[in-house]
């Protein structure tokens, strides 16, 4: 079996590197909300860029299925 380990460190590192460059790029395009504004929801989309670009995979939250 092979077991594909992360780094707890690295993966925070990542996410804050990301965050840190879309909150950038909301002030360089001089927008009115910030990522304090966001959702959950819709704050989804972001970490899924910031981890795509770290070359990470995302699993996207499914639905459960019902009864």
């Amino acid at each position: 079996m092979n077991l594909l380990l992360w780094s707890i460190a690295q993966l925070a590192d990542e996410l804050a590197d990301g965050l840190a460059r879309e909150a950038r790029r909301l002030d360089v395009e001089q927008s009115v909300y910030g990522l304090d504004s966001l959702s959950e929801l819709e704050l989804h989309p972001v970490l899924e860029r910031v981890f795509l670009a770290a070359g990470y995979g995302v699993f996207r939250e499914q639905r459960y299925p019902a009864d």
